[in-house]
């Protein structure tokens, strides 16, 4: 208990690893607020705004109708009035619902990682490690106490960002015209909040665990985004069809929304395209035995190797 009170301790006291985490929160905050503006109903003056462009529009092509709607015919120029000009698409609550996590998830998974391998990171490149295995000469021990240490942080940090998310996009969905969300609907977007919230503390657990293998912040952090960013790029360009299924950021995304439909036009000359299903409950599977497999393997390499 003592190992433990003083990993949480320490992970609290470093101060790269909080700042990582106001900036995620920061982040989130943000960007829900930006969807949201983004999103705000039309408001009267702006439709009769566009109405007023939409009869200039009008009387323009009647002046000159080929160059508005290729035909001699004015009459044809009553079918511009029906443009808007306000120029953002009000999307509905169920699709902010089923978008807004999935950005949050992002956000906070990538500063959660950087959080977790960052605290690690500096354990080796200052020492601290190599002391605190003196007190605590069982390895297990050490990194046991770790990632519990990232597991209560995170989750106490995730919890309330992505809680503060998703109240602030129901409660601005109760104040719009006929934009009450129904309890279902609520459920709904609390469900994919809670699959975001295991998906960040997994980021940063995973990410502590990397770093006890690799020793090095960096080391992690250059293998974490030369996966995502080179190598399913490249996998997708080898054998989309086969492999896209299969990809961890794919399975990610079905554990979040949790449908996820893979369409392959083939070569771009097919009527209808092939629709590839990814089911929740086998990226459920997955990722939890990917995630077991990579937790034991670098408590394995920890137990084993010298600290510096």
């Amino acid at each position: 208990m003592n190992l433990l009170r003083s990993e949480l301790v320490r992970f609290a006291a470093r101060r790269a690893v909080v700042l990582l985490l106001l900036l995620g929160f920061v982040l989130a905050l943000l960007a829900v607020g930006a969807t949201l503006w983004n999103n705000r109903p039309i408001t009267d003056a702006e439709r009769a705004e566009s109405t007023a462009l939409a009869q200039q529009d009008v009387e323009a092509c009647q002046e000159n109708p080929r160059r508005y709607v290729g035909s001699n015919d004015p009459a044809r120029c009553d079918q511009l009035s029906q443009n808007l000009y306000v120029g953002r698409y009000v999307a509905p609550f169920d699709q902010l619902a089923a978008d807004l996590p999935q950005a949050i998830m992002g956000i906070l998974g990538f500063t959660a990682l950087l959080a977790g391998t960052t605290y690690v990171g500096a354990e080796f490149a200052s020492g601290a490690l190599s002391n605190t295995l003196l007190f605590w000469p069982n390895r297990l021990q050490v990194w046991l106490a770790k990632v519990v240490a990232v597991t209560v942080w995170t989750t106490l940090f995730a919890a309330v960002t992505i809680g503060l998310c998703l109240l602030a996009v129901a409660l601005v969905a109760e104040t719009r015209s006929g934009g009450d969300p129904s309890q279902a609907q609520l459920l709904r977007m609390a469900g994919r909040g809670s699959r975001v919230l295991v998906v960040v503390v997994a980021s940063a657990v995973l990410g502590a665990a990397l770093t006890t293998a690799l020793r090095a912040t960096i080391a992690t952090t250059g293998i974490v985004i030369g996966y995502l960013l080179v190598g399913e790029t490249l996998l997708r360009a080898i054998a989309a069809t086969t492999v896209e299924p299969w990809l961890l950021s794919i399975r990610v995304l079905a554990f979040v929304r949790p449908v996820v439909r893979l369409e392959d036009y083939g070569d771009g000359f097919a009527a209808e395209p092939v629709v590839q299903v990814v089911p929740f409950w086998s990226s459920v599977v997955y990722l939890a035995v990917l995630s077991l497999v990579a937790l034991t393997a670098c408590a394995m390499v920890f137990h084993r190797r010298d600290v510096p």
